[in-house]
Parts: C-alpha cells; structure tokens; sequence
C-alpha cells in the first residue's frame, strides 16, 4: 500500500519538478546570453556565431531543466525530459518575447521545440546509462 502512496505523490510532484527544472533553466539561458553579449561586446566573438551559440545555449538549458526535472524519477524519464525540454522552450520563448517586446511566431519557434524535446528526452535517456 505504501509504493502506491509513494507513486501517487511522485506523480502529484512531477508537474512541479518540470516547472523547476524549466524556470531554473530560464534563468542559466539569461545568464549565458549575457554572457554571450560580453564576448560579442569584446570582440571574442563574430555576430556570424549568434546562430549557433543561440542553439547551443537552448539546447544545453533544456538538457539541464530535464536533468534537475527527472531526479527521483522512476520511470519513464524519457517522457518526462521531453516534456521538461519543450516546457523550457516555451518559457525561454515567453520571457524573451516579454524582454523585447514583441511576440513573433515562426517555423524557428517550432525547430526550437523540437530542439528542447529532443535535447531534454536524448538527456533523460542517457542519464539512465550513467547511473
């Protein structure tokens, strides 16, 4: 009977590890955008490189939020790294739409939603072989 009170309450958890791990992961993106800003402001790097360390950046937050998202996980954590990674993206695309004041909706939005699924489901997944 307890395993069922202990399944039902890391269920009831889950919606709030998810919302954790993609507020927690928000929060590493600004800091690695800023800090990206730094070294295009000094010159370390090209603008040509915005592309791909915008990319590199989503893709490395929606890993970590799957990560903090399935400690404790039983099973299934591919799911839940799926949905933690598109969750991050979701509200990466709110808090920088909010930050520049305008909201446009493109085929990039939905490449970068499959970018946070991909990265946190792929994550999730390659956890279990290190454990």
């Amino acid at each position: 009977m307890s395993s069922s009170k202990g399944t039902a309450k890391q269920a009831s958890s889950m919606p709030v590890k998810i919302l954790k791990g993609a507020l927690i992961a928000s929060v590493l993106s600004i800091v690695l955008i800023l800090i990206y800003a730094v070294a295009l402001m000094q010159g370390w790097l090209d603008e040509a490189s915005m592309p791909v360390v915008n990319s590199v950046i989503k893709a490395l937050c929606a890993a970590a939020a799957a990560l903090l998202a399935i400690r404790g996980c039983g099973r299934k954590k591919w799911i839940i790294g799926a949905i933690t990674g598109a969750v991050y993206i979701v509200m990466a695309f709110v808090v920088f739409s909010i930050l520049s004041g305008q909201v446009s909706f493109s085929v990039a939005v939905l490449s970068d939603l499959l970018l946070g699924v991909l990265a946190g489901m792929l994550t999730a997944m390659l956890s279990g072989l290190f454990r």
